[in-house]
Parts: C-alpha cells; structure tokens; sequence
C-alpha cells in the first residue's frame, strides 16, 4: 500500500497535531497550575469581603495550611496532603516521595528528595527553602 503525496503529508500532519497534543497535556499534567502561584485577591473563587491593605498576607492554597511564610514542611513527618502544598508538588510526587521515605526511612539531607523520580535539580531549587527535616 502506498500513500499519495498528499495522503502522506495528511498522515504527518496528524501525527504532527497528536505530537503537539500529547507535549500540552503533560505540561498541564506536571507543572504548578497559575492558580497556585497567584495571591488569593486574584484567584476567581475567592470573594474577599474588603480590599487586602498593604502589608497583608495573602493567602494561597500552597501556604493556607501553614501558619506562617516561616513555616516549613517537614519532609520526615509530612503527609501526603501537606506535601502537596509544595509548588510542583502534585499527588503523584507526593506518594513518590512518602513511598522513598517509607522504603529508605528518613531524610538525612534536603537534597536526598532529588533521589525521588520527578524531582530534579530545577525543582528541588524551588523547594528548598519551603522544606525541613527537623
């Protein structure tokens, strides 16, 4: 069987459109979704009931959960859920790591998390200010 000349250029530009598809989803499947990364004022949810002044803390649904900007996420002692709370960090990093915890027992450093499959030297730069083992 063979293809015309135009057949084949359809043929590649399919699989040229599959290609471009399958890059967009698994960049919106692995990276920091924006409303991670935008103040709460921003976020389409959420209604404040007065204008944020300045010098007030907006809240994100990465640092909701933390008391604190100061607060850091412990990464011997975290559950899955806070680990999530890490930017780049979605439920399936978050089971990597507690299962490499689980198999290896506790941090001894930071970086040993880049022994985790998915966590690499860019993102262990974004996490290592956000992250103890204390």
């Amino acid at each position: 069987m063979s293809l015309s000349r135009r057949e084949a250029a359809g043929v590649i530009m399919l699989a040229g459109v599959a290609l471009v598809g399958g890059i967009f989803k698994y960049w919106r499947d692995y990276t920091t979704p924006v409303s991670i990364l935008l103040p709460a004022r921003y976020s389409e949810t959420s209604s404040p009931e007065r204008e944020a002044a300045p010098g007030d803390r907006q809240d994100t649904p990465a640092t909701a959960r933390r008391q604190t900007t100061d607060d850091k996420i412990n990464l011997n002692t975290a559950t899955r859920e806070e680990i999530e709370l890490l930017p780049g960090i979605g439920p399936v990093l978050a089971q990597r790591i507690i299962e490499y915890r689980r198999q290896n027992g506790s941090f001894r450093v930071t970086e040993e998390v880049m022994n985790v499959s998915g966590i690499g030297p860019e993102r262990y730069d974004a996490l290592r200010e956000l992250v103890t083992l204390d």
